[in-house]
């Protein structure tokens, strides 16, 4: 019992400095996402437990989180919603469960700013793609559920 207390006590610790931490990872033609898989995303060698924000510069947030869970409001994306985007992605988790606002869906279109909302494992590969074509894409990454 001891042991099994101990074992969980260092995951715990572990899971919490994963999440907590936030070296500073940037997108480019080297660094790409290695892998996703529900609760965990791997970019560039380093492993992240949290959702995550990439910038159109490449440069990846984190931790980064919702207010409310699986509900996306402008509130959660301030530092997108100042910039000059074409397309935002919205990884909205592993089952799709994370959703925009209407009042997000209505400010992102006055802008202009296509959104396409997909389960994360997709979004991931869309983001890779429309990044070699030369749009101002961003994307918000919920990464569990």
């Amino acid at each position: 019992m001891k042991r099994l207390l101990i074992a969980i006590l260092v995951l715990m610790a572990g899971i919490s400095l994963a999440a907590g931490t936030n070296d500073v990872i940037k997108l480019d033609d080297i660094t790409k996402v290695d892998s996703y898989k529900q609760g965990k995303i791997t970019i560039g060698g380093k492993l992240i437990r949290s959702d995550i924000i990439v910038l159109p510069d490449g440069t990846v947030q984190h931790p980064w989180s919702t207010k409310t869970r699986h509900v996306l409001t402008a509130e959660d994306i301030p530092e997108l919603m100042d910039l000059k985007l074409d397309v935002l992605i919205i990884g909205a988790g592993h089952l799709g469960l994370m959703k925009p606002t209407n009042d997000l869906m209505k400010e992102l279109e006055t802008k202009g700013i296509e959104v396409l909302i997909l389960k994360t494992d997709s979004a991931i590969k869309k983001l890779e793609e429309l990044r070699k074509g030369g749009k101002q894409v961003a994307a918000c990454f919920h990464i569990g559920c």
